[in-house]
């Protein structure tokens, strides 16, 4: 039960950190389709979980092993539990995964491949479906009075015109703020050791 990662395996290509607080129910089909999401890459997982009261830890290692589940005494946090892999992790890329997310198989393959396209793209995210497979309207654009103007008449909903938030297409498309449920990013656009996500 380490409350620290082990030494990062530096044949890893990827990693990816799914931190939980009382996420038992949902961790394992997580886990599953996480581990079935990068079958072209060496990924490396791991589970940071913030002082939990269920068996989330206990299924994660049924699922990793030990040495890939940390256990924090304390909730202090998505981003300290991100953190603590971070400072450890060697891979050029890293996804932030929610432990309620299922990803579809080879999504973060998908992911990577957009970053490694795309040069000055630091971060990219999935298109999120909802109950029933609808597409989610988890991405979108900083406040604007022509943006706020289109929300309120919902125009950005009837005729696709700017507003709040949009439904991503299928492809890719520039966003100014993506919903954090699975962000792959750029290991160097993270910062060097010792830089902390906030």
């Amino acid at each position: 039960m380490p409350s620290s990662p082990a030494a990062s395996d530096a044949r890893a290509e990827l990693a990816a950190v799914v931190v939980t607080h009382e996420s038992g129910a949902v961790i394992e089909s997580c886990l599953d389709a996480l581990l079935a999401a990068a079958p072209r890459r060496r990924l490396e997982c791991w589970v940071v979980d913030n002082a939990r009261a269920d068996d989330g830890p206990a299924r994660a290692e049924a699922r990793l092993g030990a040495r890939h589940v940390i256990r924090r005494p304390e909730n202090r946090g998505f981003a300290a539990g991100v953190n603590v892999v971070l400072r450890a992790a060697q891979t050029p890329w890293l996804a932030l995964v929610n432990p309620d997310l299922v990803l579809a198989p080879c999504a973060l393959d998908a992911l990577v491949d957009v970053l490694e396209a795309e040069p000055r793209t630091a971060l990219v995210t999935p298109r999120v479906l909802g109950e029933g497979g609808r597409p989610e309207a988890s991405a979108g654009y900083f406040p604007s009075l022509r943006g706020e103007w289109n929300h309120a008449l919902l125009l950005d909903r009837l005729f696709g015109c700017r507003g709040r938030r949009l439904v991503p297409p299928d492809g890719t498309c520039t966003v100014e703020w993506a919903s954090g449920s699975c962000w792959v990013l750029r290991r160097a656009a993270a910062g060097t050791r010792g830089r902390r996500l906030r």
